[in-house]
């Protein structure tokens, strides 16, 4: 004789434990690849440039602008105020070379390209500019200062790097 009766009948496989345990998992599995894909546009890595060929290209010029600079005996010194929001260059020529008004420090995200940025800077006194900024500074940042108005002269740069987590004071040299 059959244990059943005749009320019990055998459940739906959709009430069943098991079917839906074997179906979650691939299922969670499917679901995690595609937030990944989602994560994978949204963030796309910056470091390698469409336009290589150009920027190979532009390697020579800023080996001179950075020859220039070394020519002109350039050293400076960026001293940002990370609560004021203020930053302070002095530069300085060991040739006593004539010095512009105005300075531009481009500060590089070491790994986001749309985080970088530049200061304008405006001379206060001979040879020490100041300028602001409006966004929040930590890690490590490439920094660039440059002669923002050139006119004639020939253009120079001067290169660092700085980590605001240590000590928010870079030094500029002027060697290749």
């Amino acid at each position: 004789m059959n244990n059943l009766g005749q009320n019990d009948k055998p459940k739906s496989w959709f009430k069943q434990f098991w079917p839906w345990f074997l179906i979650v998992l691939p299922l969670t599995a499917v679901v995690a690849s595609l937030y990944t894909v989602k994560i994978a546009f949204e963030n796309k890595d910056s470091l390698v440039k469409s336009n290589y060929y150009k920027e190979g290209l532009a390697i020579n010029e800023e080996l001179q602008e950075k020859q220039y600079a070394t020519e002109l005996g350039l050293t400076a010194t960026a001293d940002f105020q990370t609560e004021k929001q203020l930053v302070t260059v002095d530069l300085n020529s060991s040739k006593n070379s004539p010095l512009p008004k105005t300075l531009s420090l481009s500060l590089v995200h070491v790994v986001a390209a749309n985080n970088d940025f530049a200061i304008p800077l405006v001379e206060i006194a001979p040879g020490h500019y100041q300028g602001s900024y409006d966004k929040p500074l930590e890690h490590r940042w490439y920094l660039q200062l440059t002669p923002l108005t050139v006119g004639n002269d020939k253009l120079w740069k001067l290169q660092t790097e700085i980590n605001f987590n240590h000590r928010p004071v870079a030094e500029f040299t002027s060697t290749l």
